[in-house]
């Protein structure tokens, strides 16, 4: 869109430019997707979808998802931007403190601070990384890295090849999970360690949060489909049959169905293995055990388990409540209040917040399109800088062309009318400058002559004798005169007088004149000075 080019899409987390994000979560059997549309700061959640991945055993798992998300993009509105993650058991973290706070600077050197960490090549890898944790005192960062191979990458973006939609920005569902978390008000208080698990049908996700700020991230393999298995070979049923019973009946209290008892050891195993996990954080972290746990996905929906978990682990266990986010006044629903729990994880995807804002592992190779619009910016705005110097350039041409035109027109005239009044002037002569010299120097010596003849320019050289002894007191100031001359317009007195104080009163009287336009000033009382004539006679 050409906005995009000329205005900036947002300025941090203020959206200048309103836009509608889709955040799709890709599992094992399902694809949840969630519509935000986003205008300044204001979240509206706007729409909610969940579809099974369709069951064909002739097409394989890529194949199966692409199918799937053909179906789910013709349910969903056209957006801006799409947002996907990346399931935290492909992704390496590892946990970093640098002396230094600057997002640009820790960018510089993450890769050199995480690859001796790394168990591959950080040339066949893409990295990224969240700031967890500020400490303004000693200037210093704690930062959560995640890195994924190349190959995870393609094979991730493989799933949307051909769909109809491509993701821009590319996260982890953990990662995505706790940038929602702290936007939720009730939760983003607690000051207790807190667990957040997602029972995955396939995988069990840790988040441990103490204080508010993430410190550990860990898969476990095991998952409700694993306890499932366990069930069915104990009780030589299929599993199937025992994941349907595990979910329908679960461990609530008057639940009655063969397998509960085995459920019930197999899940006290599996929470336990939880515990421990839990326990290793803490003291890692040097705090004291889990506060809270919050749980979702797939097998939080087994009943009885939240109270299953609280007396087994004696810590408070509770749902994750999506809708606690409306709590927040800056996140609304457009058609409803009540979200599903299935959404949880496509809304924490799409939904855009400080921790992950500048968190994408689509780098490098795997850059989209739309996320160059900044280079397309900087070439938009380089080409325009061109192009309005370009024109100042032409302008300011055509302005000293048509200028230097009229210098010329003028200077032709001038020379044509200076001709006409000095016939003088040799017509092959064409330097406007060398022109005037010439008319001025004529019209010098015309002045001269003119002056010399005129009666009406000058007084006779009666008057002049008259009012040098007229105005000159001679006795008093001792003077001789030697010679009078008068040449042309200049009057040469040449004489003396007895010192420097009559000197000095025989130039004042002389300037009193109205016969003298200048007297020359002298040094010597005995002297030739030079007085230069009025043309017109001001006084007599």
């Amino acid at each position: 869109m050409i906005k995009d080019v000329f205005i900036p899409e947002k300025v941090g987390l203020y959206y200048v430019i309103p836009k509608r994000i889709i955040g799709v979560d890709i599992g094992k059997t399902q694809i949840s997707a969630t519509v935000i549309y986003m205008s300044g700061t204001k979240a509206t959640v706007e729409q909610c979808l969940q579809e099974a991945i369709i069951t064909n055993n002739e097409l394989h798992y890529t194949q199966r998802v692409q199918e799937t998300l053909k179906k789910l993009v013709q349910q969903l509105p056209k957006c801006d931007e799409v947002r996907s993650a990346l399931p935290s058991s492909a992704i390496v973290f590892k946990k970093l403190k640098l002396p230094f706070t600057n997002y640009d600077k820790i960018k510089m050197v993450i890769g050199y601070e995480v690859e001796p960490l790394l168990p591959f090549s950080v040339d066949q890898a893409v990295i990224d990384f969240v700031i967890t944790h500020t400490n303004q005192q000693e200037h210093s960062a704690e930062i959560l890295v995640a890195a994924a191979q190349n190959k995870k990458i393609i094979d991730h973006l493989a799933l949307f090849e051909n769909t109809g939609i491509e993701p821009q920005t590319i996260s982890v569902d953990l990662l995505a999970l706790y940038g929602l978390y702290v936007q939720i008000e009730e939760y983003k208080t607690l000051q207790d360690a807190v667990a957040l698990i997602d029972l995955g049908t396939h995988e069990t996700r840790i988040a441990y949060i103490d204080n508010g700020i993430l410190r550990f991230v860990r898969t476990l393999p095991k998952s409700i489909i694993e306890l499932a298995k366990t069930v069915s070979t104990i009780n030589k049923s299929t599993p199937q049959e025992s994941l349907e019973n595990m979910i329908r009946f679960g461990v609530a209290p008057g639940a009655d169905f063969t397998e509960k008892k085995v459920l019930i050891e197999t899940l006290k195993t599996f929470w336990n293995e939880i515990n421990f996990t839990l326990t290793s954080f803490a003291t890692q972290t040097q705090q004291a055990q889990v506060k809270h746990i919050f749980i979702l996905g797939g097998g939080a929906q087994m009943k009885g388990l939240i109270e299953f978990v609280t007396d087994l682990l004696k810590i408070p266990c509770k749902h994750m409540q999506i809708n606690q986010l409306f709590t927040n006044r800056s996140i609304s629903s457009k058609k409803t209040s009540e979200l599903a729990n299935h959404c949880i994880m496509s809304t924490s995807i799409a939904l855009p917040n400080a921790v992950t804002d500048q968190f994408n592992l689509r780098q490098k190779e795997f850059i989209s399109h739309d996320a160059r619009l900044i280079y397309k910016q900087l070439i938009t705005s380089a080409l325009l800088l061109v192009l309005l110097l370009g024109g100042l350039f032409l302008h300011s041409f055509w302005q000293m062309r048509k200028l230097s035109n009229e210098i010329q027109s003028s200077e032709r005239e001038i020379i044509s009318t200076i001709k006409q009044k000095f016939p003088q002037i040799p017509k092959e002569d064409k330097d406007l400058e060398d022109i005037i010299n010439s008319a001025q120097q004529k019209l010098v010596e015309e002045e001269k002559v003119w002056f010399a003849f005129s009666g009406s320019a000058r007084s006779s050289f009666l008057t002049y004798l008259l009012e040098l002894f007229t105005r000159l007191d001679r006795q008093t100031l001792g003077l001789q005169v030697e010679q009078i001359t008068i040449k042309g317009e200049i009057l040469i007195l040449k004489a003396e007088v007895k010192d420097h104080q009559a000197l000095k009163i025989l130039e004042r009287d002389l300037r009193a004149s109205p016969l003298f336009e200048y007297v020359e000033g002298q040094e010597d009382p005995k002297f030739t000075m030079r007085i230069r004539l009025a043309k017109t006679n001001k006084g007599h």
